[in-house]
Parts: C-alpha cells; sequence; structure tokens
C-alpha cells in the first residue's frame, strides 16, 4: 500500500484506479474508499476491504454535473438541486441508467449519487475519467475516517494507497435524500438540513423509515461505533447522570460533560457544527484509552443536530432517557 503525501501525487493513484484497484482519497465530509463504479472488479475490492454487506448501496462520486447525466435518469428538481448546492454534502438517488453494475447499487434501480466539494477529489474523479463510487474509509460499522491516519487504523494493507488531504472540514457524511419517490424524503441527515431542502421543494420527508428497501447507506447496519460501548444521554438530568457515572464500576469516558469528573473527560463545543468536524475522532480516540463506558450528551434534533443524532444513535450501545 501506498501513502500519498500531497495533490502533486494524483497521477498514481488514478494509474491504480484504471487498473480496477482501490485508493482512499479526502472529501469534505469523511475520506471515501474509491473504485471505478463502473466496474464490477474494482467495486468487489471495497466490499472485501471494508467487510461491507453487499447489500448496502455505494455513493457514486462525480467530478461535474455533466457526469450525472451519463449513469442516472436527472429530472428538474435534480438539476435545481445540483446547481444549488454541488459540489457540497448533499447525495441524490435518482433512478440509474444502463452501464452503472448492480454491485454499485446493491441490486437496486436507483444510484446515489454527489460531487464532493474537496479539490483533490475533483481533481482525482475528472483525471480518471469515470465516476468513483466511495463509500467511507473504514471497516464497517467503525467511526468513519476523518483523517488519513484512522484511515490506516482500519484498512492498512486493504487498499492500494491513501491519499492524506489533512483532516475533513465537515466530519460527518452527506446528506441523502431520496428523489424517486413523492414527496422526496431525506434517507440520511447531514450537513444540508430539511430546513435548508424545504427552501427548494415543496414538501420533503426529513426522516424516511418507512421503507424495508434499503436505497441509501448509513441506515440499515450498525455504523459508526467504536468497540468501547457507547451510552447516549437524552434529556439530560445532570445530577442523575453524575450519580451514573459514579456508581460505573470502571474507568468512564465523558464527552460533552464538562460538570463531571471522570478517568478520561473531553470537553467539545456545544455548537453542532464543531462538534461533527470533531465526533468520529473523539470515539476513536476514546477507545485508545482503553475506558470501559463512553458517555456523551444528546443534541436538540434540529439542523445539524439532527445528523448528529442520527449517528449517535446509530453508536449507541445504551440510550439513557
Amino acid at each position: 500500500m501506498t501513502l500519498l503525501l500531497s495533490e502533486k501525487e494524483i497521477d498514481s493513484a488514478v494509474e491504480l484506479l484504471k487498473k480496477d484497484e482501490t485508493v482512499v482519497f479526502p472529501t469534505e465530509t469523511v475520506y471515501g474508499v474509491g473504485a471505478n463504479a463502473l466496474r464490477k472488479e474494482a467495486i468487489d475490492k471495497i466490499y472485501l476491504a471494508k467487510k461491507r454487506p453487499k447489500d448496502n448501496p455505494l455513493i457514486v462520486h462525480v467530478g461535474s454535473i455533466d457526469q450525472v447525466h451519463e449513469i442516472a435518469q436527472v429530472t428538474d428538481i435534480a438539476q435545481k438541486l445540483m446547481e444549488k448546492y454541488w459540489p457540497g454534502a448533499l447525495t441524490l438517488v435518482l433512478n440509474k441508467k444502463e452501464g452503472v453494475p448492480q454491485v454499485t447499487t446493491a441490486g437496486l434501480p436507483t444510484v446515489c449519487v454527489r460531487m464532493p466539494d474537496n479539490q483533490i477529489a475533483i481533481e482525482l474523479i475528472n483525471k480518471c475519467g469515470f465516476p468513483l463510487a466511495a463509500p467511507s474509509a473504514n471497516i464497517s460499522g467503525r467511526p468513519s475516517a476523518t483523517t488519513a491516519h484512522h484511515v490506516l487504523q482500519d484498512l492498512k494493507g486493504k487498499v492500494s494507497a491513501v491519499i492524506d488531504g489533512g483532516s475533513s472540514r465537515l466530519g460527518i457524511e452527506s446528506t441523502v435524500l431520496d428523489l424517486t419517490r413523492s414527496p422526496a424524503a431525506i434517507l440520511r441527515p447531514g450537513n444540508i438540513t430539511c430546513e435548508q431542502l424545504r427552501e427548494d421543494l415543496e414538501n420533503v420527508v426529513c426522516s424516511d423509515t418507512s421503507s424495508d428497501v434499503v436505497k441509501s447507506p448509513g441506515t440499515k447496519y450498525t455504523h459508526y461505533s467504536p468497540r468501547t460501548p457507547v451510552t447516549l444521554c437524552e434529556n439530560l438530568d445532570k445530577d442523575y447522570m453524575q450519580e451514573l457515572i459514579d456508581d460505573f464500576q470502571g474507568d468512564v469516558g465523558v464527552i460533552g460533560f464538562s460538570v463531571f469528573k471522570a478517568e478520561v473527560c473531553i470537553t467539545v463545543s456545544r455548537d453542532g457544527e464543531t462538534f461533527a468536524r470533531e465526533l468520529y475522532a473523539l470515539l476513536r480516540d476514546m477507545d485508545t484509552y482503553n475506558v470501559d463506558m463512553i458517555f456523551i450528551e444528546a443534541f436538540d434534533d434540529t439542523g445539524v443536530g439532527a445528523a448528529l443524532m442520527n449517528r449517535l444513535r446509530k453508536a449507541a450501545t445504551f440510550v439513557q432517557k
């Protein structure tokens, strides 16, 4: 495996991708394991590296809006949203065209597409000349990777190369919006919020769990979990939580409770966007401290807080209400 230290080495990554190899690259959300989205042989290597179930569809990353027209049926509203939010953290679920392998879409007639807001990612895709399927660069179920160091923790020796682009700017995965149903529905919340999308759509379902068909990653399986059990504390009563932590038998890691004294205490900003940038790194750091339980304070389920609570509920072993 090669660690590519800068965008100057993108050409080396392009050559690997053209040979159906996997290359990890940075985006503004999280790092992704990239491979040719149109080649089954390449996509199979993503699933193998991540130990990812094959009924979990992949997001296809494009370098231009024109590229979307080659792989999906683009409606007027899809065109409008792409022009407004791309490049950016919005993934659209569209009906796919022929040529997109079944393995890329988990056998579905739909495809998830987005254009990342990251210069390295865009240059890489455009130099390849084909779109890149790129789920998060972690072992499935683990916290996503927001640095090249996180990638190496999970995937060293399992991918052909890693492009180090520094820390991810946003830190959580993109919003996934399903435009193949009416009304449109957010399948996975992210930094592009439901409140924002309601400015562009007459009606949008902010959280859709009604279908058994998994059209988006991050909706079916356990995700974002550190090895250490997590207790998510909703409707926080600080006196009760102090007693709970005091009574806990073992070393405790605490995220967000600056009033508590514990074996490990990391205080983070209560600003949602800042916390989002730090979340996965904090969860991974906690694992290195060998604590027995992690306590995390809940956020309000509005704006970016909806995305954070989506990740925290999936990461949690226990929920205290």
